[in-house]
C-alpha cells in the first residue's frame, strides 16, 4: 500500500505537467507565433462597428418601439396590463420593457456560449473571459455591441412610456 502512494502522487504531478504544457501550447498558438499581428489586426477590423451596425440598431429599436406602440393600442382596453388607464402607453410601455428583457437574455446567452468556447479552446476554466481571437468570436463581439446599442435605444422610450403609465 505504501509503494502505490508514491506512485499514484507521481502520477498526478506528471498528468498536472502535461496539462500545464497543453495550456501553455493553446497560449502560445493564440497570443504568439509569426501570423500574430495580422491576426490582431484582422480581429480589430471584424469586430470594429460599420455604419451598416449603427443602423442596424438604430433600425431594430425603431422596429422594436413601433411594435410597443402596434401592441399598446391592440391592448388598450384590456385592463390587465393597462391597469386602468385609458391610453395606450401603458400596454406600449410594458411591450417595450419585455423587449429589452429578452434583449437582455440573449445577450447574456451569447456571452455564455462565447464564455464556453473559450474555456474549451484553452482547456482552462480559468481562462474562459480570454480572447481566443479567432473570427467567430469578433463576430460574436460585434453582435453583441450591436444588441447592445439597441438596448440603449430602446431604454429612453421605454422611461417615456412608463411614466406616461
Amino acid at each position: 500500500m505504501d509503494n502505490k502512494k508514491p506512485t499514484l502522487k507521481d502520477l498526478r504531478e506528471s498528468q498536472k505537467k502535461v496539462y500545464k504544457q497543453e495550456v501553455a501550447e493553446a497560449l502560445d498558438s493564440t497570443y504568439s507565433g509569426l501570423g500574430f499581428n495580422a491576426k490582431i489586426l484582422d480581429y480589430r477590423k471584424t469586430k470594429k462597428m460599420k455604419w451598416w451596425s449603427w443602423l442596424i440598431a438604430l433600425g431594430a429599436s425603431i422596429v422594436a418601439t413601433g411594435f410597443s406602440f402596434l401592441m399598446g393600442y391592440a391592448f388598450r382596453s384590456n385592463i390587465n396590463i393597462n391597469v386602468g388607464v385609458d391610453s395606450y402607453y401603458g400596454a406600449a410601455g410594458w411591450t417595450a420593457l419585455s423587449i429589452i428583457v429578452a434583449l437582455v437574455l440573449a445577450y447574456m446567452i451569447i456571452s455564455y456560449i462565447r464564455n464556453k468556447k473559450a474555456e474549451k479552446h484553452f482547456n482552462d476554466k480559468r481562462r474562459r473571459y480570454q480572447r481566443t481571437l479567432t473570427q467567430w468570436e469578433a463576430k460574436v463581439f460585434l453582435a453583441k455591441k450591436i444588441i447592445f446599442l439597441t438596448i440603449l435605444l430602446m431604454v429612453a422610450p421605454t422611461v417615456c412610456f412608463m411614466v406616461l403609465l
